[in-house]
């Protein structure tokens, strides 16, 4: 089955391979013990382990000059950015070695880490998010904006959250609390509760390293009238946030 799997995964083309085994880290940690996940990463090693250093590096500076994106073998831009997050991925699960995967080259993890924080965009603070912060700041919890936070960025960084009492939480969230304030763009265009793979796997990523993730519909939260409604809405959620990441309650 092993052999089979493998075989399948060189028909892919490169760029085939890497969107597949990116939809199966969003899937979760289950999905990435899979034969399926083993091979189409053996496979995306296999095709980076060949790519000549030193032609990939004159090829990303050529393409630097022209404004272009980053660029590794037979990848780019997304596909680099969507091995970066794989990579994330198989680290917050253990590591190859729990996982039973061969490492990637490091000449392809490094463009693929170069291409992630090379596609960061200039902060847009909405004025939903600026209204968060400010209820924020009336319950006392001091945070930053548009932190980065394990190479993503997040709408509000709060390190050392006062809202949070229950021990084990609390160490659970050792890294703090990650504030997403999410527009429309985050959730499925038939469902708005359901969110995209993207913001789904960002979320899993940010818990593994021990953030406690808040997200913010704004579909949500415009229908808080009162102060008073949106410090109970923040207060639940932060709790609630700490409760998963400690591995207790539903995401």
């Amino acid at each position: 089955a092993a052999a089979a799997a493998s075989a399948l995964a060189k028909k892919f083309t490169p760029q085939a391979l890497v969107t597949t085994a990116w939809s199966l880290s969003v899937i979760g940690a289950e999905a990435m013990r899979s034969r399926a996940f083993k091979a189409l990463w053996g496979e995306i090693g296999r095709l980076g382990g060949e790519v000549n250093d030193a032609d990939a590096v004159a090829k990303e500076a050529l393409l630097a000059e022209s404004g272009d994106k980053i660029v590794f073998g037979p990848w780019r831009g997304k596909h680099l950015n969507q091995i970066n997050q794989c990579v994330v991925s198989v680290d917050a699960c253990g590591g190859c070695d729990a996982l039973g995967l061969a490492p990637l080259a490091e000449p392809l993890r490094v463009a693929a880490s170069n291409a992630w924080m090379a596609q960061r965009r200039p902060p847009v603070v909405s004025w939903y998010q600026r209204d968060v912060a400010s209820i924020l700041s009336y319950m006392g919890e001091k945070h930053e904006e548009e932190a980065v936070c394990a190479g993503y960025r997040v709408d509000l960084h709060i390190p050392k959250p006062i809202g949070i009492d229950d021990a084990t939480h609390k160490a659970a969230a050792r890294a703090g609390v990650a504030v997403e304030v999410d527009g429309p763009s985050h959730f499925a265009r038939n469902d708005a509760t359901t969110s995209l793979g993207q913001t789904r796997l960002k979320h899993r990523q940010l818990r593994s390293l021990g953030f406690a993730v808040v997200s913010v519909p704004v579909s949500e939260w415009e229908y808080l009238e009162t102060s008073e409604e949106k410090v109970e809405y923040l207060r639940r959620g932060i709790a609630h946030a700490a409760a998963v990441c400690a591995g207790e309650g539903a995401q």
